[in-house]
């Protein structure tokens, strides 16, 4: 089936205009990180870029301000190409840094725009850097001039680093760098600007309608090569000028020369810097400002250009401010006086040297540039030689009233300058601050001002490193007026507020309040006192403000640095501004006047909202709709607002409007992020561009009758209406073939037809959203449409028609569910019919309770029924003018739920359930659910039955149970809804409560655990009523010490059990106990007095008691030894005990309650009973100064305590902790005394002692032990003992011991003898004696102690010492072996005692060579013998024995000279002998040939030797000791005689060139030796080896020549040669 709507919808058309707006290609770009590519950081936080899709996103997004090139990136990738703009712009307010990192950023393609520059920024921060080094920015500018890099509005770029390259067919009319109202400060790059201009400062447009800002250019660093001019430019309407200043770095002009174009326009020209400008700006000056860096400036470097050349250099001349290069200065640069900062004498060079006339302050300005005025030397003297009248520019001919006097903002200025100028003798006065420069001037008449001196008296600068600025005021709702700044060193500086804009560029101005919780940048003015120069840099600008709590400096991020201006960006404020403003707009509904619209702020605290009148109808043209006008329904309006904040607020730049009707108050609000819908103003001003007049809601039901479809009828076309609004009239009413959907002329019989109605709504007044249509009383669909043809709202109501003779009755009529007070009907659906009819009999009509038009809707419920009631309904079918039979339904209600169910009463076991009578009912029916099932438990027959008691329930336990009513009908039952109670059985009450201990203050109350419980409640009745003193939370809680009860009182306490069901308790039944406290525990029990058998025990009255019983411990129980019926009795004496035991004793008190009795707890007293007296104390020895005394062991005991009787008192010399201990030795007593001493025993009960009777003895001390014994003197048979006198003695009895027992060997009867002489021992032999004095009693002796004494008799003297050998640094020693001897000690007198030189630990050692002595020396030796015994020596008498060394061993022993029969011999004196024996072997002994008899006979000639033989000598040296002679050792020397000297020596024969000599032969010798004389010295001319040789001939001589010769005979004795004496000397002459 097709249903055709002719309607076509606003919505529609709204939709149709929305898709033709939209752009035929859409390029998403996603926020950084959000493109489905990984997000890479380097870890100091900066964004990795590796491709231009990353970059571009992370760039004009405002997520990232760090970021940082990963990769060379190329702006014009394929997939952008070729219609994409590829311009990188961040949003306003993002500040960005980009780090090259040693990348390349390049732009080579083509571009659509000339906006499409590689980076930009507006309103914010670039900051430029390369951390690599060898980063580079390369622009191609190819069909459009575009800038490498463009800061707008504000902004500032930082260039730290990178190659920055700018090239392409256009570049020439390119800027690689532009400013327009901006800043750049350039630190350090490679700026390759060959081609176009490398920096341009335009003065621009902020935004905003706030006028026109300048731009700065701060070079610190870097190079610029260029073959153009860095530009300072500006357009009409600028107020400020545009600034340049370089304080290093480089900038090159490469340009041969200016190039210009057809029409004059420069394309290249040789100059550095080049203002621009046009006609209409010649009052407007340009800072040009040099403080370092290579910039070779002239005055032909500086152009100023007007298009067209109507303005000339001289009448306009950018100023050019603290300029390195004024001509005359040029030679102190360069060549800059000693110890003068360089940069300090630039700044002073760079005063400001101008002066103009105040009425003529826009037209004229010297300089002293202007060579005609000024005259500069090259020592740095000016003068302004003249004046001349300025033009006035009023033409009033009037003469100049004023002068202002200019000198450089750094040196401070003059004041007291005279209102009129007619005094002509008035001079300045001096500048007496500290300053470069001293201007004296003469007014010489009315207009002509004469400057006679500039001169610069000194270079002395102090650099002002750093600005501190202290601002106040800053705050919400703050004026510009109200916000001041002070200097923080104003000595230095002074500082002023210069403007306030926000973070959009504009200047806060008159009244615009500062915006709490918004940010601003602050402009501030700075001027230098004299004396100082700027030196500041944006780290050492630092701010703070009174506001803040912290208070503290502040580094400033800044957005510009000046000379004279600094500016801190985005500074706080540090309160809460408005940054929403709502309102809610009443009566904007149709027909209301514009006067009667009502506006409610959202936040009338903080600001108010006032409506701007007329209006606009933008419906009508814009028509103006004034106070008094009407709205018009569904008619749009442009609406303003103004928006006023309360003092002390203000509105927030970028703040939301919110606005809503109060008919939509359900609605969402309108908001200005609608940008389309909205205009809002920072200055509160808020437009709503389009807000429609709703129509007024309808909400009455619209009846329409027509006649139904008949089958061979036709259609109508007529109507009546009901309710129908004003103005509202039928359109038409169309009706429609189901089937072919066509207008029928007849209908036919089982057809469907859809009749549509129209009803004209165009009064633009009503909405009819809430109106019910209603077509022969069948509410039909509708809709509310707008016809866009013929400009006319409408109503559609449509409904379909059935033509039908009959119809079916209805089926399946039957109740689907029944309750009390509803019955729900359903029935089977007639596709024929229209809709249905229910009735309800009521009594004995039938009443429709339900007519609906849907044949969909086949079911209804009933309410408002009447429980346990029978009801009668009947339902047909019916379609437009015919119905069907009814069917008929009887269906009875439920009785109605029985209402207040509860538990009246409960039990542990039981629970009374009780319910309200249910007049519904005929009774009732109990269920309990058994954990799976409901199972009935009982069944009442009458609705009077109103309470059941439930038996046989298990305590602490939920139980659930559910009532149903019944109403019996007939032999049917109706049954209600079930009522629902859970009832929880109570806890058992607790069994098995009891008293289980009890004291006199406290009773421990104790009880069987409640398993059904949760915890208790223990109660505790206070005479009057019953008290909770503890309430437990858990049932393991079964006893309590309840405390602070009287004694010998009874209490009633009682506990109830309680189980936990949620928050709720149920508690079980009380359990009662009485219980008496006991009497108080008796006190002041003790033991009064104690035997060793008996105590006698003692107490306190106990007041609280009746009497007491007193019990003894027997070891396993007590036993009661006493019934005291009287609490009056205090005391009894046990007996029968037995010594030093601990017997324990317990007193009970008790009251008396009737027959009972209450016992008070025990008082506990350990009594001991004391030890038995110890028995068989004695003296068990004793000596002089001690005695040791003994007793039997007291069993009894722990042990004793030992006192002496001092005289007066006794006092304790020993505690013994163990009976053990039997014996004492008492020592410090005084020898052959009398002591009196006593002994008890005590007993040990833990800390306590228990002490028996004294025991008593006297003991007499025996002499002290006689000291001194010793061995005065012994020999080896004999030794005498001595020792001390004893005065303590009357005699002393000396033993020995004879090897098996002591012999006593002498007593002696007087204290007197104190030594005694031992004979007749033996040798090296140990002998033991002791000695004891004794003391007579009377007629008995006390023996003191003995004193022994070991003596060893000394070894025997050895005999036989002598001395067997020695030398004259040695003595060998021996002696006859001591048998008595262990060993001996040699010692040896060093001439001032004795020394021992070796100990000999054998007696086997008879013998010892002692070595190192001195030559002829007489050494003393001793020796004894020693004995060992044990660790001791025993030595006997020394052995003596003098030793004399012998002399050394003579030294130098040899032959001096020697003949053949003689040789003489010398030796080195011997300085330790006192002579010497000289000996000769003669083959078979040594034969002495002589003895000198004094050492100083070093030499003795031997004569009577045989020729050529050897001979033997020996030497020794002797020292006469007395009589003796100590002989050292043997010298000796062999000497060979020479052999005889040959003889026979002559010329045997001469010739002219020969001589022939002869000798005899010399039978001593081996051969000869010929010399000849060669007139300076002897030369061997031949040696013969054999003594037969007797002959020679020298040959080889002159002729007639006399010649000399000689003979020497040599002997060889082993390896050694021999020689005799020489012959005469033979002259000889050879012939002629």
């Amino acid at each position: 089936m097709k249903i055709k709507f002719k309607r076509i919808t606003a919505l529609f058309a709204a939709l149709a205009i929305m898709i033709t707006a939209l752009p035929l290609t859409i390029i998403p770009i996603s926020a950084a990180g959000t493109d489905g590519e990984s997000t890479e950081y380097a870890s100091d936080g900066y964004l990795i870029v590796r491709s231009y899709r990353q970059l571009r996103l992370a760039y004009n997004g405002s997520e990232e301000s760090k970021i940082r090139l990963g990769a060379d990136i190329d702006c014009d990738p394929e997939e952008y190409k070729p219609n994409y703009l590829t311009r990188l712009c961040p949003p306003i307010e993002s500040d960005k840094t980009l780090d090259l990192a040693g990348y390349t950023l390049k732009k080579t393609g083509n571009s659509i725009d000339s906006q499409d520059h590689l980076l930009s920024v507006q309103y914010s921060k670039l900051t430029i850097e390369d951390s690599v080094g060898t980063g580079k920015m390369y622009f191609y500018a190819k069909d459009v001039a575009q800038n490498l890099l463009l800061a707008e509005n504000r902004s500032t770029i930082i260039i730290n680093g990178g190659t920055f390259c700018y090239t392409g067919t256009n570049a020439m009319y390119c800027e690689m760098i532009k400013l327009s109202a901006s800043d750049l400060v350039i630190n350090d790059g490679y700026f390759d600007a060959q081609i176009g201009t490398p920096i341009k400062l335009d003065n621009g447009f902020a935004g905003g309608g706030h006028g026109t800002l300048n731009s700065t250019a701060l070079i610190n660093g870097g190079t610029i090569v260029t073959t153009s001019s860095i530009a300072l430019s500006s357009i009409d309407g600028c107020a400020y000028y545009a600034s340049l200043v370089m304080t290093g770095g480089t900038i090159t002009n490469k340009s041969k020369g200016r190039v210009t174009d057809k029409t004059g326009t420069i394309i290249s020209d040789p100059y550095f810097v080049r203002v621009i400008s046009d006609e209409a700006l010649q009052n407007k000056y340009y800072n040009i400002t040099l403080l370092g860096g290579t910039m070779p400036l002239s005055p032909n470097d500086i152009e100023v250009y007007y298009p067209g050349e109507k303005a000339v250099l001289t009448s306009k001349a950018g100023t050019i401010t603290n300029s390195a290069e004024k001509v005359e200065y040029t030679t102190l640069l360069t060549a800059p006086q000693a110890g003068i900062d360089e940069k300090k004498a630039m700044a002073a060079r760079g005063a400001d040297e101008i002066c103009r006339l105040k009425t003529d302050r826009n037209n004229y300005v010297l300089s002293n540039n202007k060579r005609t005025r000024f005259t500069v030397n090259s020592n740095s003297v000016g003068r302004i030689d003249l004046l001349t009248q300025a033009p006035n520019p009023y033409n009033t001919g009037d003469p100049i009233k004023t002068v202002d006097w200019y000198v450089s903002k750094n040196f401070g200025s003059f004041t007291g300058i005279p209102e009129a100028i007619n005094d002509l003798s008035y001079t300045p006065p001096e500048v007496t601050e500290k300053c470069t420069m001293l201007y004296k001037a003469v007014i010489n008449y009315g207009n002509v001002l004469r400057i006679n001196e500039i001169i610069i008296i000194d270079y002395d600068f102090e650099a002002v490193t750093g600005i501190k600025a202290v601002v106040s005021g800053f705050h919400g709702g703050s004026k510009l007026s109200d916000v001041s700044v002070a200097s923080g060193e104003p000595e230095k500086y002074s500082l002023t507020i210069n403007n306030i804009r926000d973070v959009y560029g504009n200047n806060i101005v008159n009244d615009f309040q500062l915006c709490k919780g918004f940010k601003y940048n602050i402009f501030i003015k700075v001027k230098l006192n004299s004396g100082y120069v700027a030196a500041y840099t944006t780290n050492t600008v630092k701010m703070r403000r009174f506001e803040d709590p912290a208070n503290e400096w502040q580094a400033a991020d800044h957005i510009y640095i000046g000379l004279n201006e600094i500016a801190f960006k985005s500074v706080l404020v540090c309160d809460e501004g408005i940054r929403t403003v709502g309102v809610e707009i009443s009566n904007f509904l149709p027909y209301r006047k514009v006067n009667d619209l009502q506006l409610t702020s959202s936040e009338p605290d903080k600001y108010s909202v006032t409506l701007v009148t007329p209006l606009l109808n933008t419906w009508e043209y814009n028509e103006e709709v004034y106070g008094d006008d009407e709205l018009i329904v569904d008619n749009c309006y442009v609406v303003e607002f103004k928006v006023t904040p309360k003092s002390g607020y203000a509105l927030s730049p970028g703040y939301i409007f919110r606005c809503r009707l109060d008919t939509y108050r359900e609605g969402s609000w309108l908001t200005s992020e609608d940008k389309e819908l909205f205009t809002v103003s920072n200055d509160g001003k808020v437009v709503i561009n389009s807000l429609r007049v709703p129509f007024e809601e309808y909400d009455k039901d619209i009846y329409v009758q027509i006649t139904p479809p008949k089958a061979g009828g036709t259609p109508a076309k007529s109507l009546i209406s009901h309710n129908l609004p004003e103005h509202m009239s039928l359109i038409s009413i169309d009706w429609y073939d189901d089937e072919e959907w066509k207008t029928p002329t007849v209908f036919e019989k089982g057809k469907t037809y859809w009749c549509y109605i129209y009803i004209n709504a165009d009064c633009y007044e009503y909405n009819l959203k809430k109106a019910k249509f209603y077509l022969n009383g069948y509410q039909v669909k509708q809709d509310y449409s707008y016809n866009s043809k013929y400009k006319y709202y409408y109503i559609l109501g449509y409904k379909r028609f059935v033509v039908v003779d009959k119809l079916d009755k209805p089926t399946g009529f039957t109740a689907s569910s029944v309750t009390s007070s509803e019955i729900s009907l359903k029935w089977n659906k007639n596709t024929i019919a229209e809709g249905y009819v229910l009735e309800k009999k009521d009594g004995t009509k039938w009443v429709p309770i339900k007519s609906t038009a849907n044949t969909s809707d086949t079911s209804h419920k009933v309410s408002g029924l009447k429980a346990g009631t029978a009801y009668s309904f009947r339902l047909k079918n019916y379609i437009e003018g015919l119905s069907s039979e009814y069917a008929t339904l009887n269906v009875n209600t439920r009785p109605y739920t029985t209402t207040g169910m509860k538990c009246g009463s409960k039990t542990d076991v039981s629970v009374t359930l009780q319910w309200d009578k249910n007049t519904s009912a005929s009774g009732y029916e109990l269920q309990k659910y058994d954990g799976s099932k409901w199972v009935a438990i009982k069944t009442f027959t009458s609705n009077e039955n109103t309470s059941f008691n439930v038996t046989g329930l298990k305590a602490s336990t939920i139980f659930k149970f559910r009532l149903v009513a019944y109403k019996n009908y007939g032999s049917a039952k109706e049954y209600s809804a079930f009522t629902y109670l859970n009832a929880n059985t109570r806890p058992y009450a607790t069994t098995g409560m009891k008293c289980s201990s009890k004291t006199d203050v406290s009773v421990t109350l104790q009880w069987d655990k409640n398993t059904s419980a949760s915890g208790y409640e223990l109660q505790k009745y206070d005479g009057s009523k019953w008290v909770a003193i503890k309430t437990f939370t858990s049932n393991e809680n079964t006893s309590f010490d309840v405390t602070g009860l009287k004694a010998s009182t009874i209490f009633k306490f009682r506990l109830v059990a309680y189980k936990n069901y949620g928050s709720a308790k149920e508690y079980s039944a009380f359990t009662y106990l009485d219980v008496n406290t006991r009497p108080y525990t008796t006190t002041g029990m003790k033991c009064g007095s104690k035997t060793d058998v008996s105590v006698n025990l003692q107490w306190d009255k106990n007041t609280s008691a009746s009497g007491y019983e007193l019990q003894k411990y027997d070891g396993s129980k007590w036993e009661t030894i006493k019934t005291f019926t009287s609490n009056e009795n205090t005391s009894f004496n046990v007996t029968g005990l037995k010594a030093s035991a601990t017997f324990k004793f317990r007193l009970v008190a008790y009251k008396n309650f009737g027959s009972a009795k209450e016992y008070s707890a025990f008082t506990y007293l350990d009594v001991n009973t004391r030890p038995y007296t110890t028995t068989g104390m004695k003296c068990g020895s004793k000596t002089d100064v001690s005695v040791n005394l003994q007793w039997d062991k007291n069993t009894g005991a722990s042990g004793y305590e030992l006192q002496k009787y001092d005289g007066s008192k006794w006092e304790t010399i020993k505690t013994f902790t163990s009976n053990e201990n039997t014996s004492f030795n008492v020592t410090g007593l005084k020898a052959s005394a009398t002591f009196k001493f006593r002994l008890r025993a005590y007993k040990n009960f833990g800390s306590a002692k228990e002490y028996s009777a004294f025991t008593y003895l006297d003991v007499n001390t025996i002499p002290y032990t006689t000291t001194g014994m010793k061995c005065s003197s012994k020999t080896n048979v004999s030794v005498n003992l001595q020792w001390n006198k004893n005065t303590s003695a009357n005699g002393y009895v000396l033993d020995k011991y004879d090897g098996s027992k002591w012999v006593t060997i002498k007593t002696f009867t007087s204290n007197a003898n104190t030594s005694f002489n031992v004979k007749g021992l033996k040798a090296s032999t140990t002998f033991k004696f002791r000695l004891r004095a004794y003391k007579n009693f009377g007629s008995a002796k006390e023996y003191s102690a003995f004193t022994y004494l070991n003596v060893n008799t000394r070894p025997y003297t050895t005999t036989g010492m002598k001395c067997s050998s020695k030398t004259n640094v040695s003595v060998n020693l021996q002696w006859n072996k001591n048998t008595s001897a262990n060993g001996y000690v040699l010692d040896k007198y060093d001439g001032s005692k004795w020394v021992t030189i070796k100990t000999f630990t054998s007696n086997a050692n008879t013998s010892f060579n002692v070595k190192g002595l001195k030559a002829s020396t007489t050494f003393k030796f001793r020796l004894r013998a020693y004995k060992n015994f044990g660790s001791a020596k025993e030595y006997s008498a020394f052995t003596y024995l003098n030793v004399n060394t012998r002399p050394y061993t003579t030294t130098g022993m040899k032959c001096s000279s020697k003949t053949n029969v003689s040789v003489n011999l010398r030796w080195n004196k011997n300085t330790s002998a006192n002579g010497y024996v000289l000996d000769k072997y003669d083959g078979s002994k040594w034969v002495t040939i002589k003895t000198f008899t004094s050492n100083a006979n070093t030499s003795f000639n031997v004569k009577g030797l045989k020729a050529s033989t050897t001979f033997k000598f020996r030497l020794r040296a002797y020292k006469n000791f007395g009589s003796a002679k100590e002989y050292s050792a043997f010298t000796y020397l062999n000497v060979n005689t020479r052999p005889y000297t040959t003889t026979g020596f002559k010329m045997k024969s001469a010739k002219k060139n020969t001589i022939t000599l002869k000798w005899n032969k010399n039978i001593s010798a081996s051969g000869y030796c010929i010399e000849k004389w060669d007139g300076s010295k002897w030369v061997q001319i031949k040696r013969y080896t054999s003594n037969a040789n007797v002959t020679y001939t020298a040959t080889g001589l002159k002729a007639n020549t006399a010649y000399k010769f000689r003979i020497r005979a040599y002997k060889t004795i082993g390896k050694v040669n021999e020689y005799s004496a020489y012959s005469a000397v033979v002259t000889a002459r050879t012939k002629k």
